[in-house]
Formats: C-alpha cells, structure tokens, sequence
C-alpha cells in the first residue's frame, strides 16, 4: 500500500470517528447523567426493601416497595438508547480509538 493510500485510509478513519463521537456524544452526557442517578435511586430502594425484608415488615410494605423496584427497573430500561444500532456505533467507535491508540 502506498503511503497516499494509507494517508487516505487513515484521513477516512479519522473522518468517520469524529463523526461518531459528535453522533454519540450529543446522547451520551445527557444518558451517562441518568443513568448513573437512575442506579443509584434503584440500589437505595433495593437496600431498603431488603433491610424491611429482614425487619418482617407487613407484607403489604414489601409489595409497595418491591413494586416500586421493579418500576425503576423499567424506568431504567426506558433510558437506554432506542437507536437500534446505538451500540454498534459505540463499539466502532472504541475500536477506531483503540486501533489508533495501537498505531
């Protein structure tokens, strides 16, 4: 491969991460913050179910409660990405960053 070819091909690659991580990075602030709020709500009410669980709290309590974890649980996989290829695109991403990080 001459050197123009691999400039060219290394220009591409540079080209099409750039365009992924302005894709995925306008999503990703945004998801991460979220996400990462959204977890720690679920934890604290998944420590507090289990601690009235060893208290035998009334059952009615841990209905509430457990249905409350499993709403949270939804709500957390409404969060995710609807993109179909969202992830597909993440992973290209790493890969180009890895192999150019090896380069």
């Amino acid at each position: 491969m001459s050197k123009t070819q691999t400039r060219n091909q290394a220009v591409a690659t540079a080209k099409r991460t750039l365009e992924l991580v302005k894709e995925l990075s306008s999503v990703d602030y945004l998801l991460d913050y979220k996400l990462r709020n959204m977890i720690e709500v679920l934890r604290d009410n998944i420590e507090d179910l289990h601690t009235e669980i060893n208290e035998d709290e009334p059952r009615e309590i841990l209905l509430i409660r457990s249905n409350k974890v499993t709403a949270l649980f939804e709500m957390l996989v409404d969060l995710l990405p609807k993109s179909p290829d969202y992830f597909e695109k993440v992973q290209i991403l790493s890969n180009n960053l890895l192999t150019q990080k090896t380069a």
